[in-house]
This record gives structure tokens, C-alpha cells and sequence, in this order.
């Protein structure tokens, strides 16, 4: 058996024949010159190619970063606004704060205040007790030598009623 992929198919030739020309000078710079272009050409074609490639690559890191970058600062941004919501309670709890602290330096001058007349009502109090105790000492002396002249009034009552008939 036979198969027919196995064959070497003949390759038609349509291309009419060239004409041999002859192998000039003239010939092969031409045909030099016509490579060269051509190297030139694909050369500069690879070189184009790889830039747009590399300009794309740029063009994708580029937007990726800015990207990413965009995402950071609207991240920080939001942060941001917190922090600044966070300063605006902290500022309103300051003014709450100074005015409480305030308010307390108010009673503390209040209470300075009653102390010391709380001081000098003590004093006057002290120099009261101490005219009182004075006077209490006055008292009991004048009771004293009171009860010795009653004593000595009643005694003399009695010599007078026993002497009396």
C-alpha cells in the first residue's frame, strides 16, 4: 500500500523564467543596495515596533501607577476628612472642657471665698467665746460673792430669828 502523502508532489512552475541576466557590476551593487534598503527597512520596522511596545508598556505602567496613585489619594483624602471630623469633636470637646474647667475655677473662687469668711466668722466666733468665757468668769465670781453674802445674810436671819422672840 501506497500513500499518496508519502509522494513528493512536483511543484508547478507559473512563474515564467527569468531572464538570466547578466552578473554585472552594475547588477550586484543594485541588488546590494536593494538589500541593504530592505534591511534597513525591516530593521527600522523592528525598531518601530519595539518602541510602540515599549511606548504601550510605558503607557501601561504609567496609567497602572497613576491608577494605584489616584486610589492612595482618595484613600488619604478620606482619611483625611476623618481626621479633620475627628479635630472639628475634638475642638467642641475642648470648648466644652474649657468651659467646665472655668466653671470649676468659678466654684473654687466661691468656695476660697466662703473659706475665708468662714475663717473670719471663726475668729469673730473665738473672740466671742473668749468675751463669753470672760463674762461666764465675771458671772461666777459675782455668783460666788453673791452666795457668800446670802450665806452671810441668811446666817445673820437666823441669829436675827433666834434673838427675836
Amino acid at each position: 500500500m501506497k500513500f499518496s502523502f508519502f509522494k513528493k508532489k512536483a511543484k508547478k512552475n507559473n512563474k515564467p523564467k527569468k531572464e538570466h541576466k547578466p552578473n554585472t557590476k552594475e547588477f550586484s551593487e543594485i541588488v546590494k543596495k536593494e538589500r541593504r534598503e530592505h534591511a534597513i527597512i525591516i530593521t527600522l520596522t523592528v525598531l518601530i515596533v519595539l518602541l510602540l511596545v515599549g511606548l504601550g508598556y510605558s503607557m501601561y505602567t504609567f496609567y497602572k501607577t497613576k491608577t494605584e496613585k489616584t486610589a492612595e489619594i482618595d484613600s488619604l483624602n478620606i482619611f483625611i476628612d476623618a481626621l479633620n471630623a475627628e479635630k472639628e469633636l475634638l475642638i467642641i470637646d475642648k470648648g466644652n472642657l474649657t468651659a467646665n474647667i472655668t466653671s470649676l475655677n468659678q466654684n473654687i473662687s466661691d468656695l476660697n471665698d466662703q473659706k475665708t469668711a468662714l475663717i473670719a466668722e471663726r475668729a469673730t466666733l473665738t473672740t466671742q467665746n473668749a468675751n463669753l468665757n470672760d463674762d461666764i468668769d465675771a458671772l461666777q465670781e459675782d455668783y460666788d460673792s453673791l452666795q457668800e453674802d446670802l450665806d452671810a445674810c441668811e446666817s445673820d436671819l437666823s441669829d436675827c430669828e433666834d434673838a427675836c422672840p
